[in-house]
């Protein structure tokens, strides 16, 4: 509840794991800012007042992607906060989620960044050096999206792979 006092109308939320499992890094979108929130409660606020932030997404080594009000990709260094131009030609990229790998170790396309936009009805693939390629045409106004992956919980055969959710 603390961190919606903070930032009362979130556009976009991320957390990321640390590998000594001490907790998540969390962020929030709001236009002119995302705010990271670390383990131990120090925040840390990236600027996007120019561009406006949307959507956010961790990949797994624990860089920031934030989409933007100007249709583009953004990368933020974990560390360092170094920000590059990572993806554009977005017209309104509002949700985003990196593929994990898959049940059985199939790791095709696995670490690719998947953006729904809203705009265009398109949901685009970004290869780990910013190749963007359309995924899915014509998916009427695409919002949010998630890939769930499957836990250690024993599934059904025709249920053991990734499955991409998206409203």
């Amino acid at each position: 509840p603390t961190i919606f006092q903070l930032i009362p109308t979130p556009l976009g939320l991320a957390a990321h794991g640390i590998n000594d499992q001490t907790g998540l890094y969390k962020f929030i979108c709001n236009g002119p800012l995302v705010r990271q929130i670390a383990p131990d409660q120090t925040i840390t606020d990236f600027d996007f007042s120019v561009e406006g932030s949307r959507a956010a997404a961790v990949d797994m080594v624990g860089n920031l992607f934030v989409s933007t009000d100007i249709g583009s990709i953004v990368e933020i260094e974990a560390g360092s906060g170094t920000r590059t131009d990572f993806a554009s030609g977005f017209t309104q990229p509002t949700g985003m989620d990196f593929r994990p790998a898959r049940f059985g170790g199939d790791t095709d396309k696995v670490g690719f960044l998947y953006v729904a936009d809203t705009a265009s009805g398109t949901i685009s693939q970004i290869s780990l050096d910013g190749v963007v390629t359309p995924f899915v045409t014509g998916a009427g106004m695409p919002n949010y999206m998630v890939f769930q992956t499957v836990s250690s919980t024993p599934l059904p055969v025709d249920r053991q792979i990734d499955e991409l959710w998206l409203r």
